[in-house]
Parts: C-alpha cells; structure tokens; sequence
C-alpha cells in the first residue's frame, strides 16, 4: 500500500478526531489533514501520530481559502484519495424568528463547505477511484423543532451525497453519508451544559435507550471509506441506536 492522505473537515472535534485516530491507527501509510476553524492546536490524542497527521486552520465557507489549503495539501502531504466533510455548526432557534442572515450562515457551512471540499477532493484525484463520506443527522430525516437551519442543512447533504454518487460514480468516486443521532461529543456536553439537550431525554428516543460514541460513528466512517465498502454508493447509514425505526413506529 503507498501512502495516502484522508481530509477531514470540522477534524479538530469529536467525531473527527475520533475517525482521525481510527483511520490512522489502521495503517501506517494513511496520512490525514484536519481542517478546523476552531483552533490551531493538534487534538492531544492525535499527537502521537505526527507528522502522518497535519491541521490546516481554515473555514469551509471561504471559497478561496479552502483552494489554498487544498493546494497545500496537494503539495505538502501524499496523495488524497478519501475525503470526510465534518465541519458544521448548530443554532436553537423558533422558527418564526430566525433571522435570514444565520440561516444562510449555517447553510453554508454544513453545504457550501461540503460541496466546495468534494469538488476539490475531486479534482485531487485526477481520474483515481476516491471516497467521500459526508456528515449528515438524523435531524435531515424527521421534523426537528428549534433546529429549522440544521435540519434544512442535513437534508441538503444527504440529497448531494446521493446526487454526487450517482454524478461521480463514472470517475471511480464513491459518495456515501452517516446520520448519526444523538452522540456524545464536546459539541453535545456543550449544548447540554447551556440547557438546550437534556442528554436523558436525547437517550430515550433511541431503541438502545442511550447516545452514542464518536468511535462508533468513525466506525461507520471508516467503513465506508474503505475496500470493503466498494460497491456502497449513495448510501445514507444511519448509526442512531435505533433513533430512526423507533421514530417511525
């Protein structure tokens, strides 16, 4: 196996570090690129990894400085070939009230940022067979109150992870999505901690009566990246304990 390199967007927080360490652990030739806007700082749990690992400070939404940060990647690191759109954010609003403004922003983080890395993954590969796994929510799936930009957004990229994997699959580019439910992440401790979760009741709408672990999702992640998923594509896998088949009943 010759070295290659996984992007992760949003790859500074839970879930993306969590896939980091898996995919990294898994082989000694994969290398990957976080992309994270929060910090400039290597999660501590990912430092043993280095220089396999790199972090590129950026945001999603800025068009041109995604180019830059893709050519430096291009330039700096072994070839891409796996590409995980991570990066997101997520408001509480009433729907009646949320101003325009922060629906687009939220929009374009979890939609433009994820089209704008798939076409560059896209264009890194050059004609070789790649993967994509983009982050959606079983929020994408049912009516979510309060979260009208989130759930809007995650219905976006699961529609573009189908239309991508249909579009793409002639370029040998496999396009599939995760919907997780209700995991525990700093993300979730935090919105927890400010009253806008209760992490109990969170548990109780899954069939397994509990959240789950980030490295169950980067199971799921690193799953699809892989060989043994080479004939998965358009798939949206939901790894919600049972969220979405209880929700149906």
């Amino acid at each position: 196996m010759t070295a290659s390199t996984t992007i992760i967007t949003g790859g500074a927080g839970g879930i993306g570090s969590a896939t980091a360490r898996r995919l990294l652990t898994a082989s000694d030739e994969r290398h990957v690129a976080l992309v994270d806007r929060t910090t400039s700082v290597l999660p501590h749990d990912l430092r043993d990894f280095e220089p396999r690992v790199r972090l590129f400070e950026g945001d999603v939404t800025d068009a041109d400085g995604v180019a830059v940060i893709a050519e430096r990647i291009r330039d700096d690191m072994p070839p891409a070939d796996t590409l995980v759109n991570g990066a997101g954010t997520v408001r509480n609003d009433d729907s009646i009230d949320i101003p325009l403004t922060a629906f687009r922003e939220l929009m374009a983080v979890h939609v433009d940022g994820t089209l704008l890395w798939c076409q560059h993954l896209a264009s890194m590969l050059d004609g070789r067979p790649g993967a994509i796994v983009n982050i959606g929510s079983i929020a994408g799936q049912f009516g979510h109150p309060r979260r009208i930009a989130y759930a809007a957004a995650k219905a976006a990229v699961h529609s573009m992870t189908k239309t991508l994997a249909v579009e793409w699959a002639g370029r040998g580019i496999r396009v599939n999505a995760v919907s997780p439910g209700y995991i525990e992440t700093p993300m979730m401790q935090e919105v927890a901690r400010i009253g806008l979760v209760d992490t109990s009741v969170a548990a109780s709408l899954a069939a397994m009566k509990r959240l789950g672990k980030k490295e169950e999702v980067a199971a799921g992640i690193a799953f699809l990246l892989g060989d043994e998923a080479g004939f998965i594509t358009g798939h949206v896998l939901n790894i919600d304990g049972g969220f979405a088949v209880l929700k149906a009943e």
